[in-house]
């Protein structure tokens, strides 16, 4: 049954990746559609996709209902078990797959009429830039007609009923299952009877009611109000991203619910996660021992994490390569300055990557100290130049950002005052690569401030000795000890809060460029995007949201945590961590950052993908095949999502 719930998910997050549903609410209906291209642009296959995303969903949930009535009888009536085993479990896969019938053909009665394209096409106009004729959706139209003629629409009502009624009888299938099981453990626990069995199964009763609670509470309510909601003819417009971000995720969230609550498969995992980190130790020419002793334990996690940035490296490289070489060859309306801080921003990426490999920086927290360290680095043969390596790593973060704040201002200029991006052009362009290196070089000079001393030293040793083998004398670091003694005696250590604030204003200066660059571009932008915008304005838009995310994803992934340990000493709390999260968002961020411009950048998206069938032509030619000219649509658009 994991088996298969399983593959239910998988083709159910496959089927979200091909079809990429979207639902919008708009007064007194609700559509369901897609604007996908995976079909070619055939409204037809785009409906069926819609179809069978939906029933693939609907097959989850019986498959839930059956999962729940299986723990019952095995729990409550073990004597009927024998009827889901051998060829008997096919009846309980053929009552999924009826269900998933079920729900797509209960939705293809609101299959889109005269009446439902009229009542949306300018909603989808103005929202989506397409006409509703043209794109594969089904209507929930709760009225026909306006004011005091309206009539109910008795097709929506009908698919609303059947699909509420499929929904009612898993759930009555699964509260009913779920109360005998629940009752019959509470009484085997009350007479101390719980075998190690038995508490597996407590463990999969325990999954289960979190399986169905999770997707209940963030996902099938919230669709259910959605659903109705057109009945009470309220005058709104909602796109339903929550809920579609619910869909998205709900596979994912599954299978921790199983890690999270059942022991088995935690161990399992843990067994599964170290073999495979072993395997990919030895297979970039490291050696890792059998086993590892508890005082070597973090030493062992910075050498898995030093190992994992290689990865980040090649993957950041190749696309920030990739990035450069569409910019300057491939893409048509990116040009002028902003191609130059395209350019600027990619090469600036890879700069960090780099330092991150040489330098292979660490982060400990210690109760009232926070330590910024290197066991790996290139350059440890010494460590003056090992101090000055992350010095330097730290000086090109701050660039990063300085940067972001750069291109945002810019956009502010082209969207609201374009006469003044005249300050960015030609020669004067230097000026703003000067204030990304003044940027770095702040925060640098700021971190200069935590040098180690004996008071640092003495603080750090044991534990760096105990976590890493190292006498901590030895290892290039820098130290933000927050106070001096203990107890009633201690006082603030002056360096160390001057270093916080100097870092906090640095931080809150960029940020504080790009709010309200960012508030300048949305208001200006905010309306305009109609079906008859420009191609240009379009592009402002998305490079807008490309900005948004580039900034948001590192702010809330490990600005924010680092920010956090970096202000935790003057809490003076009791704990020992390994910042490892931490490091790894450092070492993604570059890779993640050009994902953000290849994904929502239209114009990068068409380069590459012209890119790819250029690429996969030279190799079909390479390997002595013939390809044609323009290559069927269909083909072009599966290579470009590899």
């Amino acid at each position: 049954m994991i088996i298969t719930f399983a593959t239910y998910c998988i083709a159910f997050s496959l089927v979200d990746a091909f079809v990429e549903a979207i639902f919008h609410s708009y007064n007194g209906c609700f559509i369901y559609f897609t604007l996908s291209t995976t079909f070619g642009g055939s409204k037809r296959a785009g409906e069926i996709g819609l179809l069978v995303y939906c029933g693939v969903y609907s097959t989850i949930l019986a498959s839930l209902a059956v999962q729940f009535f299986y723990r019952a009888v095995v729990i409550a009536a073990p004597n009927y078990v024998k009827y889901f085993n051998g060829w008997n479990y096919i009846f309980c896969i053929l009552y999924a797959i009826i269900c998933g019938i079920a729900w797509p053909l209960n939705v293809s009665l609101t299959y889109p009429d005269e009446m439902t394209d009229a009542y949306m096409k300018e909603e989808m106009l103005s929202n989506y830039g397409v006409k509703v004729k043209d794109v594969a959706n089904y209507v929930v139209l709760a009225y026909n007609g306006e004011g005091e003629s309206k009539t109910l629409r008795w097709n929506s009502v009908a698919c609303i009923l059947s699909v509420s009624s499929l929904l009612s009888f898993q759930y009555m299938v699964m509260l009913i299952s779920g109360i005998l099981v629940y009752r019959e453990i509470q009484r085997k626990s009350r007479c101390s009877e719980s075998s190690k069995h038995e508490k597996l199964q407590k463990q999969v009763f325990v999954a289960l009611v979190y399986q169905v609670a999770a997707p209940t509470i963030f996902i099938q309510l919230p669709s259910f109000i959605v659903l109705t909601i057109p009945f009470l003819d309220l005058k709104f417009s909602f796109r339903g991203a929550i809920i579609i971000y619910g869909y998205c995720t709900y596979p994912f969230v599954d299978f921790l619910i199983i890690l999270k609550v059942i022991t088995e498969y935690r161990n399992a995992y843990k067994r599964f996660l170290i073999k495979l980190a072993n395997r990919f130790i030895e297979i970039l020419g490291y050696e890792m021992p059998t086993t590892v002793a508890p005082s070597t334990t973090a030493a062992t996690i910075s050498r898995t994490l030093a190992r994992s940035g290689t990865l980040f490296y090649v993957i950041t490289v190749f696309l920030n390569t990739s990035l450069i070489h569409l910019t300057l060859f491939h893409t048509k309306q990116i040009v002028g300055t902003y191609r130059k801080m395209i350019v600027t921003f990619a090469l600036i990426g890879i700069a960090f990557s780099t330092l991150d490999m040489l330098v292979r920086p660490l982060f400990h927290s210690y109760n009232g100290c926070f330590i910024y360290f290197t066991l790996g680095s290139t350059f440890r043969s010494s460590k003056r130049v090992a101090e000055f390596g992350l010095l330097i790593y730290s000086a090109f973060y701050s660039m990063i950002l300085a940067f972001l704040a750069v291109q945002f201002l810019y956009r502010a200029c082209v969207i609201s005052k374009p006469y003044w991006t005249k300050y960015f052009d030609g020669w004067k362009y230097i000026f703003w690569l000067f204030y990304t290196f003044l940027g770095g070089l702040l925060w640098s000079l700021a971190s200069t401030l935590t040098f180690p001393d004996e008071a640092t030293l003495s603080y750090m040793r044991n534990e760096i000795l105990q976590n890493y083998g190292v006498e901590i004398k030895n290892v290039p670091h820098f130290a933000v000890l927050a106070y001096n003694g203990e107890g009633p005696l201690k006082t603030i250590r002056w360096n160390s809060l001057v270093c916080i604030g100097c870092v906090s204003a640095i931080l809150v200066f960029q940020y504080s460029i790009m709010l309200v660059s960012g508030i300048i571009m949305y208001r200006k932008t905010q309306g305009k995007l109609t079906a008859t915008s420009s191609e240009q304005e379009r592009m402002q838009r998305q490079f807008f949201n490309a900005l948004i995310l580039q900034v948001a994803a590192p702010t809330i992934f490990f600005q924010l945590p680092g920010f956090v340990v970096l202000v935790f000493p003057f809490f003076d709390f009791k704990l020992s961590f390994h910042s490892g999260i931490v490091t790894l968002g450092f070492n993604a961020y570059p890779m993640v950052d050009t994902l953000i411009v290849l994904k929502v950048v239209t114009e990068y998206k068409n380069a590459y993908k012209r890119f790819i069938q250029s690429f996969a032509k030279d190799c079909i030619e390479f390997l002595g095949g013939d390809t044609p000219r323009n290559p069927p649509a269909t083909v072009t658009n599966a290579l470009a999502k590899l």
